[in-house]
């Protein structure tokens, strides 16, 4: 008497190709995601690097403590070594002497050689025709303080 052989049970040779073909294609569809995920991650990053930097330019212009005239492409002194530049180019508005319009841009290279670049757009007044707290009108006494009427 003579034992029939069975059937192992297991996968064929064409089902392990098609798992393994399956997962080889999941697998660079992931790599794939990963890399594009890292770079929106370092786009948001210069975003924000780029929205502060702007906003610190704005408020020194503002306050004067940049002068309010157009200028090429200056490296930032707290960002030199990210690369970071600003340029401003100042435009007085048609209207007044003391108002202008402002454009700053922040630029940084970047390692493919594109340039990464933002901007803002705004109406400033002249901080020098703002005066400050700490001149004394003309024809002012040198008093210290005011007083209010009445006793």
């Amino acid at each position: 008497m003579r034992i029939a052989p069975t059937r192992r049970a297991g996968f064929s040779l064409l089902e392990v190709l098609a798992a393994t073909t399956i997962f080889l294609f999941a697998l660079v569809a992931l790599s794939q995601l990963l890399s594009l995920c890292g770079d929106m991650a370092v786009d948001a990053q210069n975003n924000n690097r780029a929205h502060q930097l702007l906003e610190s330019k704005l408020n020194e212009v503002c306050q004067g403590g940049v002068p309010l005239q157009s200028q090429g492409d200056v490296q930032f002194d707290e960002d030199s070594a990210q690369g970071w530049s600003y340029s401003i180019d100042a435009q007085v508005d048609g209207t007044t002497t003391t108002l202008y319009h402002v454009t700053i841009i922040v630029s940084k290279k970047m390692p493919d050689g594109n340039d990464f670049k933002r901007s803002v757009t705004q109406m400033v007044l002249d901080p020098a025709a703002k005066g400050s707290l700490g001149t004394t009108p003309a024809g002012a006494a040198g008093g210290t303080g005011a007083t209010m009427g009445g006793n």
